[in-house]
């Protein structure tokens, strides 16, 4: 497939998801790294100090010692961190959690140099996958970002750690915060509505239907204390009711046994309704016992909707007093976290913390996103966060795993031919790293882009190789290990096919 044929795919896929993807094929770095310089001590190795700021996006730490390789990292995750500086939207493949990790907080502490230096007001945003990761990241980072905000779970986080969580800033930047006193207000309206539907089951009793009706009507239901409702509701007659009292044994002892008094509820608020009621059914009858048994039983049904109206417009009432109440804590909740996040450097969260504050990070239009585990975010998760037209630099480091249910950004780039870098795992044969750098945009004049050959088969090399790049280079010092001819070809072959931008390889 040709770089034409992929462009155009890319450009008609991705172009709408987010703006940004629109630079996802030009080898452009973000508008805050221009003329940005950074010091490169953190990757180098102790005994090499770095005595000037490079250059973000231009060449790095070079030596005119050429027997020693400088950095503290292997080759294939220099080039994927330099890479970072060149490109707006960068995909790093990794081999394991661990890389990982360790490649996003060398990335974080860099751009975090260019941020403090630039000024720049909005913070780094770091998204991932898990707690976990989210943790080994930031732990590593809270001493040298000391502003840094963890937002997500501090069941195994350091103390260090723990007091920049999110939740504790907030805590201690709230002292006039009304949240408290409203939540205890929700609580009450919660107890509230939990006592209007126990008010509910006692008022729709048979023993609150009889002594909510008017006075001349609940004096005909009653005989020697016994509530004759049952009789009535069957459609006896009043002689056919009291016969059958009769066969109940010490029926006046035990008739209020079990009786609960009429709510409070109905006494106050439906006295009226439930006389109305009454009156528009008995109107022709003045005694109840000669009303037809479908009257009865409409009699019945009318309380019962009474009450179960009043209760369900008072809960419903309530219910919404409740929500307003709970949006005024959301809202007072998502001020505090602004103003907390606005004032940080660096805010690490994973996405489900991310997802809640979904709205609140789109406010503050990120102009830096690093996520880490991006193979493992659904892609429908992570785009709304890339909406903002102040993003400039997005930053994407992940494994080549796939996600069952649904196709994550990281691995939908890739597999349509987006430009990754990956990074393996230095082999104890055979090979050194292997670096596979895919790019629609090959120029000479920038030499990190262009896709890099991986070793050949077989090296022109002897037995017993050493297994990095460093250990190669270190190796043209010692005649005793390699010939010097040898020793000549493999620092030929490596200026030729790796080194020639000149960016990590001696002068």
């Amino acid at each position: 497939m040709n770089n034409t044929t992929i462009k155009t795919r890319i450009e008609t896929q991705f172009a709408n998801l987010f703006p940004l993807a629109h630079e996802l094929l030009k080898p452009l770095p973000p508008d805050y790294l221009f003329d940005a310089t950074l010091s490169l001590q953190r990757i180098l190795k102790k005994n090499i100090k770095s005595r000037t700021l490079f250059s973000a996006t231009g060449k790095w730490l070079t030596f005119s010692d050429d027997t020693e390789y400088p950095y503290n990292i292997e080759l294939g995750e220099l080039e994927a961190l330099r890479n970072v500086f060149l490109k707006r939207i960068s995909l790093t493949i990794s081999p394991n959690s661990t890389t990982q990790e360790n490649f996003v907080v060398n990335a974080i502490e860099m751009i975090h140099q260019v941020i403090s230096n630039k000024s720049c007001k909005e913070p780094i945003f770091l998204i991932t996958k898990s707690s976990q990761s989210l943790n080994t990241i930031l732990e590593n980072l809270v001493t040298s970002i000391p502003d840094l905000i963890h937002c997500g779970s501090t069941e195994k986080c350091s103390d260090n750690l723990r007091e920049r969580n999110i939740n504790c800033l907030m805590q201690k930047s709230s002292a006039d915060n009304p949240s408290p006193d409203i939540r205890t207000s929700i609580k009450k309206l919660k107890t509230y509505v939990e006592f209007l539907k126990a008010t509910k089951s006692i008022a729709i009793s048979d023993d609150s239907f009889v002594d909510a009706a008017p006075q001349d009507i609940r004096v005909q239901f009653e005989a020697d204390a016994i509530n004759l409702l049952p009789a009535w509701l069957r459609g006896n007659t009043h002689q056919e009711a009291l016969r059958d009292i009769v066969n109940l044994p010490n029926a006046s002892e035990s008739a209020n046994f079990d009786k609960q008094p009429l709510p409070q509820l109905v006494l106050d608020n439906l006295s009226d309704d439930i006389s109305k009621m009454w009156k528009n059914y008995v109107a022709k009858f003045k005694n109840i016992w000669k009303l037809p048994l479908f009257i009865r039983e409409k009699i019945r049904e009318s309380y019962d909707e009474i009450i179960t109206n009043h209760v369900r417009s008072e809960i419903n009432e309530t219910l919404h007093a409740i929500t307003s109440l709970k949006k005024c804590v959301e809202n007072i909740h998502n001020v505090e976290w602004l103003n907390t996040v606005e004032r940080s450097t660096l805010v690490g969260m994973n996405i489900s913390h991310a997802l809640q504050h979904q709205n609140s990070i789109k406010n503050l239009e990120p102009r830096v996103i690093i996520v880490n585990e991006a193979s493992l975010i659904p892609e429908g998760l992570l785009i709304p966060f890339l909406s903002s037209r102040n993003l400039e630099h997005l930053i994407l480091v992940g494994e080549k795993i796939s996600i069952e249910n649904d196709i994550s950004l990281f691995e939908h780039l890739v597999r349509q031919g987006a430009p990754h870098i990956k990074i393996d795992l230095p082999r104890k044969s055979s090979s050194t790293l292997s670096i596979s750098h895919k790019n629609l945009h090959e120029s000479d004049n920038d030499p990190v882009d262009k896709p890099h050959t991986e070793l050949p088969s077989p090296l022109p090399r002897p037995n017993n190789t050493p297994n990095t790049a460093a250990d190669i280079i270190q190796d043209t010092k010692s005649s005793s290990a390699v010939s010097n001819k040898t020793s000549d070809s493999v620092k030929a072959w490596y200026t030729e096919n790796l080194a020639n931008s000149a960016w990590w390889l001696p002068k």
